[in-house]
């Protein structure tokens, strides 16, 4: 396990955005293999045997609304996926489409 104190978004102090590997056959052969690159899509792919990625943590943090975007962005691991999932999965992402299926049923007149 491994943390990382981001500070929250309202000023009022920070939250720990946290990485968690555990041992599992799999880690191990990785680890024995000196195939270490591998280890996070590993531990992304096995978010239901309760591994997490400092990433998955700083997305949650932020869809909760406690910690900014670019205090997400600039803590990540990979900054360019987690702007990803943001846009693509996150709250923003969520109202634009309720935005967009509101007008869903509107016709362009010619």
């Amino acid at each position: 396990m491994s943390q990382r104190l981001i500070p929250k978004i309202d000023g009022s102090g920070y939250v720990a955005a946290v990485e968690i590997l555990l041992s599992s056959p799999l880690i191990r052969d990785l680890i024995q293999k000196g195939e270490v690159d591998q280890l996070n899509e590993t531990m992304e792919r096995s978010s239901e045997d309760g591994m997490l990625t400092f990433d998955q943590s700083l997305f949650e943090l932020h869809q909760k609304g406690l910690i900014s975007s670019e205090d997400a962005l600039r803590n990540a691991t990979s900054a360019n996926n987690l702007r990803l999932k943001i846009e693509l999965e996150g709250k923003e992402a969520k109202s634009r489409k309720d935005l967009g299926s509101t007008f869903s049923d509107v016709q362009l007149e010619s």
